[in-house]
């Protein structure tokens, strides 16, 4: 491009039918969410700043402020829906020129990047427009959660549940061609998913804005592309965007095209990155800046040479808040909106002051001054105060009770202190004690009525109940023995009575804590992704079925992971089984059988699945072809330990999606 040209424009390209806002009033509460979230994107996505007074409400503000609301992230995630449905309505059939063509494109990667503030699921998936084999058309896509944040080691110690934050893989569930896009999410609300790591990697210092995320995700984020065996279109706003321009520099020969909204720039530090490969790099994708208005983010950081900087002038009626909306509102769809194209050498020169004065001094005055002891020490006291407010509330209750009433006799103190520091002593350990146990027994009663594992006693259990089943009586005798022999000295007994649990959770609690420094936890599910919350019943991945067209390979490939390596059964079954409408009238037995003949392995098979089940034959396939294994070869000790982890994450993943869809 040109310095000066204009790169797109003269599209209209509207998410909704209408532009105008959507009233609440006469709604009943449970159908208010899917006009809110639609008003929020008619703000976001059409440039109706001038509307935005009308999404301000109670409901909103405690979800942007206090805590997520899940049923206005569901709403929102088929607010897009239907968004992306009418955006393709518009697309369809329809002559573009060049520049309309490169408008269209930066369009629907500017939505794509707002999809993760909607706690997208791997339970449900999203139909998106693509241009692939020179038409549009309408893609569904499964999503696959990628973590950013340290899964174990010391700074996991730090985060809770709410601070891990994800980038999104998008895999198209049934199109050979389209490509997989891969979001990253920008700096999000107060309440949402990620916030305080977010900021933190946003000001960390001497550093790019995203590389602390990236260097804790990069294997991860690694690990899925090379499971895609195609190309990737990489997208992201503001941190987002940065940490696709930080993907771009490593990873840029997996890369299709990369999509960057208001990012910052790369910090221009004098020593390289070692994750900088972008010199080295062959095949170097197209990389598109969008620097909208006056946005101040896009001001700081350098470029590389050869990145497309687009200047996006929306409309003088748009302007309205100028830098501030520039950032978070999108242009990109309304036709009067303007692409210039920036020179890159001239705009990382005119720069160079502001990016030493602000991007460095300044951001790590403010990193190291006051963000690292808030989030390494006022941030973590905060949250436990909050988190345990019964118990302190309940501690600071019965400290006063028992210093007039004494729980344990004096005599169990040390003898030679005076006689107020032995009340003293007593009231406080008796409170300490007695308010614990009570905290989680009662955390432990709600969580057997709601079937989740919160309380540390809840946690106790369930790990006790993944032990060999010699523990469960070891541990109950070990208890009953100390308790027992309490009867020796029975003026002890409240105070061992009580202390045994008590010790046993903080040696429990300490040993876990030591596992995660270590690295050998378990990585659990993050709560925004819980198969059991609400699902949109017309995006449901396990309820809404297709018709896909598989080889008897990929079939045969299939069925080899899931009876011979995962389930350890005989590739074909057995003539008992009944025919099935999934496979166009053939038994699992006569399937299979075919899929074992190699003259028929080119055949393809009509299958009418959910689109779950189509994505997961697909993950298979594809895992046992990259590996190059077959039903007739015998599995290689190098390849055993990789393949089996993916297949065994891929089935466990498509598990609890389904049981949870049928629960519901």
């Amino acid at each position: 491009m040109k310095y000066g040209e204009d790169y797109a424009g003269g599209l209209a390209l509207d998410f909704f039918e209408s532009a105008g806002m959507e009233s609440l009033d006469g709604l009943a509460e449970q159908d208010k969410a899917l006009v809110i979230a639609r008003n929020v994107l008619r703000v976001l996505t059409m440039g109706g700043e001038e509307s935005w007074q009308n999404i301000l409400n109670r409901k909103t503000i405690n979800a942007v402020l206090i805590e997520r609301d899940h049923d206005l992230t569901r709403a929102l995630r088929l607010a897009f829906q239907q968004g992306f449905h009418h955006v393709y309505s518009q697309l369809q059939n329809r002559e573009l020129d060049l520049p309309q063509h490169r408008q269209a494109e930066l369009f629907i990667s500017n939505c794509l990047m707002l999809l993760p503030f909607g706690d997208i699921t791997p339970y449900e998936f999203f139909s998106i427009p693509q241009w692939v084999n020179n038409r549009w058309q309408l893609i569904d896509y499964q999503v696959v959660p990628i973590e950013l944040t340290p899964t174990s080691g010391f700074k996991k110690l730090f985060l809770s549940d709410n601070d891990r934050v994800f980038a999104y893989g998008l895999e198209p569930v049934n199109h050979a061609y389209a490509e997989p896009h891969l979001i990253f999410m920008g700096t999000t609300y107060p309440a949402g998913q990620g916030f305080f790591p977010q900021v933190n990697s946003d000001l960390e210092s001497f550093e790019t804005a995203g590389k602390k995320l990236y260097r804790s995700g990069r294997e991860r984020i690694v690990k899925w592309m090379e499971r895609q065996g195609r190309k990737i279109h990489v997208c992201g706003a503001s941190l987002g965007g940065a940490l696709s321009l930080l993907l771009a520099l490593d990873q840029g020969a997996r890369i299709s095209r990369v999509d960057a909204l208001n990012p910052p720039g790369l910090y221009n530090s004098w020593r390289k990155s070692r994750f900088d490969r972008w010199d080295e790099t062959v095949e170097k994708p197209p990389v598109y800046i969008q620097k909208q208005g006056s946005d101040l983010v896009s001001r700081f950081g350098i470029w590389k040479e050869g990145w497309r900087v687009i200047h996006v002038i929306p409309p003088e009626k748009r302007r309205r808040f100028r830098s501030l909306m520039d950032h978070a509102l999108m242009y990109t769809g309304l036709a009067e909106t303007t692409f210039k194209s920036v020179d890159t050498q001239a705009d990382n020169e005119e720069r160079k002051v502001r990016d030493f004065l602000l991007y460095t001094i300044a951001r790590s005055a403010v990193y190291y001054g006051g963000l690292v002891p808030y989030r390494y020490v006022v941030l973590p006291v905060m949250r436990y105060a909050w988190e345990h407010k019964f118990q302190i509330g309940l501690f600071l209750a019965l400290s006063a009770l028992f210093l007039v009433v004494p729980l344990f006799p004096a005599g169990l103190f040390i003898p030679l202190l005076p006689a107020v520091a032995l009340v003293v002593i007593n009231a406080v350990l008796a409170a300490f004690l007695v308010s614990y146990l009570l905290d989680n027994l009662f955390g432990f009663v709600l969580d057997q009525y709601g079937n989740k594992t919160q309380s540390d006693f809840s946690r106790l259990a369930d790990w006790i109940r993944k032990q060999p089943a010699w523990v469960t009586p070891v541990f109950a005798i070990g208890a009953l023995s100390l308790a027992a022999s309490t009867i020796i000295t029975l003026f002890v007994a409240p105070l061992v009575a009580m202390a045994i649990p008590v010790v046993t959770l903080f040696v429990f609690k300490s040993w876990s804590l030591m596992r995660t420094w270590l690295g050998f936890n378990e990585v659990t599910q993050a709560k925004c992704h819980d198969p059991q919350l609400p699902r949109n019943e017309n995006m449901d991945i396990y309820i809404n079925k297709l018709d896909a067209s598989l080889s008897l390979q990929e079939l045969g490939d299939y069925y080899f992971a899931k009876r011979c390596l995962l389930a350890d059964k005989p590739y074909i079954p057995g003539e008992s089984d009944k025919r099935r409408e999934q496979y166009d009238g053939l038994s699992k037995h006569e399937l299979i059988t075919q899929c074992a003949s190699e003259k028929a392995s080119l055949k393809r098979v009509n299958v009418h699945a959910s689109r779950a089940k189509i994505h997961e034959i697909r993950q298979m396939a594809a895992l046992v072809n990259r590996f190059g294994i077959h039903h007739s070869q015998p599995l290689s000790r190098e390849n055993a330990g990789s393949l089996m982890d993916d297949l065994h994450a891929i089935e466990t993943s498509y598990q609890q999606g389904k049981l949870a869809s049928v629960a519901g």
